[in-house]
């Protein structure tokens, strides 16, 4: 089962109902933790907790099961607009139909208020304890996004996503950018992307590693083994037992830093 991580940083819960609903849909999700951080740098109005995560927790759920339940969309004031083909593209049963599929009464739902400096410990111990996890930045600010992208390639974090709406988004209509319309178009007008999962994050991985203390520790270790076995062979001769054993391990330690260097692992 899937554990899904939302970082909320924002308000509006329309920016975390499209993100929470796909994944409810298309992965066996078992809870939805959304997470707040603060404590930022220089940021005076982020020094404390503001229960921010347990709020977007409350008004998430309550929206998912207006649209579930009674195929109304509720906007940040609290208005109500019923949803059907006078406002949309498919019919008031289809809506809940379609968000009925989410479950959410299924669903564990939890909220942290996190410090800045515990979110990598945080992040760590996510990655240690559950196996199947995804961790959605689509309502995060920009200022953290680079410390997510770092995770991923130092910390071995994977699965970063992000909702990406592919329609201009029109604030009279805000329903019209929820993802059963979306979905409903011939093609899809959006995208949950993997921000790790491309050419440059792969590329500055393994630069890393490269210039990881760890890497250059494992070519000493295999340089040093070349050394003590031309020494021996020198002294002892190439029928002696000991030069011979220390070839073959001089031999696997210079195969171990190659293969660092093609097939780097993404946490060091």
């Amino acid at each position: 089962m899937t554990r899904l991580v939302v970082l909320v940083d924002s308000e509006r819960a329309d920016a975390y109902v499209n993100s929470v609903g796909y994944n409810l849909r298309s992965r066996a999700v078992s809870e939805v933790s959304f997470v707040h951080v603060h404590g930022f740098p220089g940021d005076e109005r982020s020094r404390t907790p503001s229960d921010l995560s347990a709020r977007i927790l409350s008004l998430v759920i309550q929206r998912l099961e207006a649209l579930a339940f009674r195929a109304e969309y509720v906007d940040d004031s609290g208005s109500v607009t019923v949803l059907d083909e006078r406002n949309g593209a498919i019919t008031s049963e289809a809506v809940k139909r379609f968000w009925s599929s989410a479950n959410v009464r299924s669903i564990s739902f939890r909220n942290d208020e996190i410090h800045y400096r515990d979110l990598r410990a945080f992040m760590r111990a996510v990655r240690r304890k559950d196996r199947d996890y995804l961790v959605d930045i689509t309502g995060c600010r920009k200022r953290l996004i680079g410390d997510f992208v770092a995770m991923g390639l130092v910390d071995d974090l994977r699965d970063l996503r992000t909702f990406d709406v592919l329609r201009p988004v029109d604030f009279k209509r805000p329903w019209g950018s929820l993802l059963h319309e979306l979905e409903s178009q011939p093609t899809p007008e959006f995208e949950y992307i993997d921000l790790l999962d491309n050419r440059i994050i792969v590329e500055c991985a393994r630069a890393v590693v490269v210039r990881a203390p760890r890497f250059g520790l494992a070519w000493a270790f295999a340089v040093a083994l070349a050394v003590a076995g031309l020494v021996l062979n020198w002294w002892f001769g190439l029928d002696s037992d000991t030069a011979k054993w220390v070839n073959v391990l001089a031999q696997f330690a210079t195969f171990a830093a190659l293969a660092f260097v093609f097939f780097p692992p993404r946490s060091v």
